[in-house]
């Protein structure tokens, strides 16, 4: 139904876009952002498909704010976790961390990766620095079926 009423918003007879994605993502039902829009995953887990959202972001370069928060677009009560994955990689491309890192859980550098409830009822992603890595890119994937 989201992909329809997109197509019948986006699309006019001779399909060209009418307006700035942007603006067509705020007014569409169903918690669709550009920044963060869920895509299948092609799996089932109980019968119900499986979406990701992947959310890309800086690593904090001071030590005075270790928590990256990143709110994501559906609702906490209408989804369930079923896996959050991470990897942190150097600007420069050579160096890669998947988060959480095997090789230093529980020391200083370790990261950790977490989803809790925003202030207004929407899935948050929360991920902790045990110190700056402002050299280092986030990606982080969530995965979930909806209740």
């Amino acid at each position: 139904q989201g992909l329809k009423k997109l197509e019948n918003h986006v699309f006019e007879k001779d399909n060209e876009i009418k307006e700035n994605l942007d603006n067509i993502y705020e007014k569409l039902p169903g918690q669709i952002t550009t920044n963060d829009f869920p895509v299948l995953t092609g799996y089932k887990i109980d019968g119900k498909d499986v979406y990701v959202i992947r959310a890309k972001f800086d690593a904090p370069s001071s030590a005075d704010n270790l928590t990256v928060n990143k709110e994501l677009s559906m609702s906490i009560s209408n989804i369930i976790i079923t896996s959050i994955t991470g990897i942190m990689y150097a600007k420069n491309g050579k160096n890669y961390i998947s988060i959480p890192d095997p090789g230093s859980v529980g020391a200083n550098n370790s990261v950790r990766l977490s989803i809790n409830e925003a202030t207004n009822g929407k899935a948050n992603l929360s991920i902790i620095f045990g110190q700056p890595r402002s050299e280092y890119t986030v990606e982080a994937s969530v995965y979930f079926i909806y209740r």
